[in-house]
């Protein structure tokens, strides 16, 4: 018998074997090979991404906002849309990115909401905006003037001569500040002084004696407020109740309101107060799917929605939906959203 070549015995089984592992290779492939997702003749789902604009991390916009995002992405198994967050300094500029398509959804104040639809939000740089659509109603944003407990101040109208805060330039507290004023039919000139400090600058002064009080516009309980008193006191000035209806009447973006007892340290009565509402707005160009993907996502998860804030705390899903007579509400709040 002659013995085997060097081939026969060395390379045709490395041969043969490289050929079989081909050959399963080229079976296994995708090329060759249907998945069970080919088969059935579906597609993977497609993602769909969001933003909303909230605010700082010392208001009620950033947890609320925030908690809205969280939500959505919890049921993202289910409608596939994944959000993030983008805070800001406030409603003003959350409007803006709305504007200019930089985000997708916004919170903002009712008023904000009302002059971006008007084309007098940043007159001579925004038209109108007519495709301004309504999300949900969050919370009230309610106006509140603090004096410090060694003054006399009990009433808006004492403020008058004294030194007074009135929110941080360009805030919406100072520009409401401004309404009030125009309500009560008085100017800033009856004032001692009115300063525009920065948060922390401000509680100091206030606590030191070198303003007499400082006026807040936020949903309640304020962080500012809550500060401000359990650090040194002080006292709600009452809001004159016609001054309010007066406000509430020539404004459909103004919303009359009552600060409920012991939202406070020490405040243990009702609180009448005027403000705004935030409002989660977005546009009209807005994907539907994605839109309801945040209605279903928040109306199916109630609950874990109040714990996002006080403010929130005791939102119903009747109360949820935008209810001004300016704003056109998006239809998915409209079929999920009633009383």
């Amino acid at each position: 018998m002659k013995p085997k070549s060097f081939f026969a015995s060395t390379l045709l089984p490395m041969y043969s074997f490289l050929m079989a592992f081909v050959a399963i290779a080229l079976l296994i492939s995708p090329a060759n090979s249907q998945s069970a997702e080919d088969q059935s003749g579906l597609k993977p789902p497609l993602k769909k991404f969001m933003t909303i604009s909230t605010g700082t991390s010392w208001g009620n916009l950033a947890p609320v906002g925030s908690k809205i995002c969280q939500l959505v992405n919890l049921e993202s198994s289910k409608h596939h849309v994944y959000c993030s967050v983008r805070k800001s300094s406030g409603s003003d500029m959350n409007m803006e990115r709305l504007l200019r398509s930089n985000v997708d959804f916004a919170i903002v104040g009712s008023d904000q909401a009302k002059r971006a639809i008007d084309g007098t939000f940043q007159t001579g740089v925004f038209g109108a905006f007519p495709k301004l659509r309504g999300v949900f109603s969050l919370f009230p944003e309610q106006f509140l003037a603090v004096s410090n407990v060694k003054t006399d101040i009990v009433t808006f109208l004492d403020f008058k001569g004294k030194k007074i805060d009135a929110g941080e330039e360009s805030s919406a507290t100072s520009a409401f500040f401004t309404r009030i004023l125009n309500g009560y039919g008085i100017r800033e000139s009856q004032f001692k002084q009115v300063t525009h400090l920065q948060t922390r600058a401000m509680i100091d002064a206030f606590c030191n004696g070198t303003i007499d009080g400082f006026v807040e516009l936020s949903g309640s309980p304020s962080p500012k407020v809550l500060e401000a008193i359990k650090k040194c006191g002080g006292r709600f000035v009452l809001i004159d109740d016609g001054v309010i209806h007066f406000m509430a009447d020539l404004n459909p973006e103004l919303v009359p309101s009552v600060i409920a007892p012991y939202r406070y340290p020490g405040i243990d009565y009702e609180v009448p107060s005027i403000g705004t509402q935030a409002v989660l707005i977005t546009s009209e160009d807005t994907d539907p799917d994605v839109v309801a993907a945040v209605v279903g996502s928040v109306a199916g998860r109630l609950g874990e929605f109040q714990s996002a804030s006080s403010v929130v705390s005791d939102a119903t899903l009747g109360g949820l939906l935008p209810k001004f007579s300016f704003m056109n509400v998006v239809s998915e709040s409209k079929k999920v959203l009633h009383d």
